[in-house]
């Protein structure tokens, strides 16, 4: 099978939460493109689709440390992609949505990692770290020139800053702590 076939059976099995699986094909996808300064769109969905597989697994988990490796692997591949989304820039409409995608995603890694996180430590710097990819991805999307597409991005970027701030608040210790996140 080509790999555009194999990256298709991998989002069908992902479909099914069949994660472990999607995750084989997508490797057996990757291998497939022996020239990697090749194909350079496809090596980005393959790397989208492998962060998701493990992202989804990691939300799944009860276990913390398997969730810790697994959420490791989802943002070591969202980075992949956009490190590959960097290749591909033109500085175009599409090349900021997909900066602002990449943003997203391993904002969303971080996020879901400090909720899971048990170490008050810990987890504040997941929330910061999050925080950080959240107001890079409002900072991208300050820059689109489709006005509505703008906004629409911003919108969502300032929500997952509220989710951010909202998770720290419910983890604080005391008013005082959670004031500085209402400010």
């Amino acid at each position: 099978m080509d790999v555009n076939g194999l990256i298709y059976e991998s989002i069908q099995l992902f479909s099914g939460k069949k994660y472990a699986e999607a995750i084989e094909i997508l490797h057996q996808a990757w291998d497939e493109i022996t020239d990697k300064s090749t194909r350079i769109s496809e090596q980005c969905l393959i790397q989208t689709w492998l962060g998701c597989c493990y992202f989804e697994q990691a939300k799944r988990t009860k276990d913390e440390d398997k969730a810790e490796e697994l959420f490791g692997q989802a943002i070591k591949h969202f980075q992949e992609r956009f490190e590959l989304h960097k290749q591909l820039t033109d500085g175009n409409e599409q090349d900021l949505t997909d900066q602002i995608g990449d943003q997203f995603w391993l904002g969303s890694c971080y996020l879901e990692q400090a909720k899971k996180t048990e170490d008050t430590d810990k987890a504040g710097e997941l929330f910061g770290l999050a925080v950080g990819h959240y107001q890079q991805r409002l900072q991208l999307a300050k820059q689109l020139t489709n006005e509505q597409n703008g906004i629409l991005q911003q919108i969502s970027a300032q929500s997952d800053l509220g989710r951010c701030y909202l998770e720290q608040i419910k983890r604080s210790k005391s008013i005082s702590e959670a004031e500085k996140f209402v400010k």
